[in-house]
């Protein structure tokens, strides 16, 4: 049985779709809110170890003030 606390586990949204990093596009490009909001939509369903993961490593943030700040306006 898969531990639900797990960075590794997901969702059915999450297995849905497996995507993590967010495309190239800069932030000026048109593309970029859209594309960012997808990906925090989707990770709004995933737990709080997947999030930081996701944040830290995908998203390459690494102010622990901002992935904080991420994980807890993520997960209300």
């Amino acid at each position: 049985m898969p531990d639900p606390k797990s960075e590794k586990y997901l969702s059915l949204i999450g297995n849905l779709d497996l995507r993590v990093k967010l495309d190239d596009v800069v932030r000026e490009d048109y593309k970029y809110y859209p594309a960012l909001s997808m990906m925090a939509s989707k990770a709004s369903y995933e737990n709080q170890a997947f999030l930081k993961t996701t944040v830290e490593d995908n998203w390459k943030v690494l102010n622990s003030y901002y992935v904080n700040v991420i994980i807890l306006s993520l997960n209300d």
